[in-house]
Parts: structure tokens; C-alpha cells; sequence
């Protein structure tokens, strides 16, 4: 998506703000993609956990919800 529509999305309310996935995941957010997956828009996220570890995720970007 584009920049555009990414900053659409988020400010109309249609998906989570980047900055709440972090406190959700549990660490802090490396890199962040919003893309169209098969239920709806997801995000891709890439976390450095509290452990150190760093893990790749995708969630449902209007829910939250962890899908991967």
C-alpha cells in the first residue's frame, strides 16, 4: 500500500495505530508493513522482544488480533 493509504486507513479508524501493535506484541516495533491479505487488511510486523529475540508476526489490522 501506499503511503497515502496507509495514513487513509489509520486516521479514518479502518486499522490499529502502529504504535499500540508494539504494546500489544509485547516489545518494540522494527519494521511495519500494512498489506491486503486474504480476511482484510494485516499488518507485517517485525518485533524486538523483551527477551531480545527478534520475531516477525502478522495481525489483523483492524482487530489486533495475532494471525501468524
Amino acid at each position: 500500500m501506499s503511503r497515502q493509504e496507509r495514513r487513509d486507513a489509520v486516521e479514518s479508524g479502518r486499522v490499529m495505530r502502529p504504535g499500540q501493535l508494539g504494546r500489544r506484541l509485547g516489545g518494540k516495533v522494527l519494521r511495519l508493513n500494512l498489506c491486503h491479505g486474504t480476511g482484510g487488511l494485516v499488518w507485517q510486523v517485525t518485533i524486538l522482544g523483551r527477551d531480545g529475540r527478534v520475531v516477525g508476526h502478522i495481525v489483523d489490522a483492524r482487530t489486533g488480533q495475532l494471525l501468524r
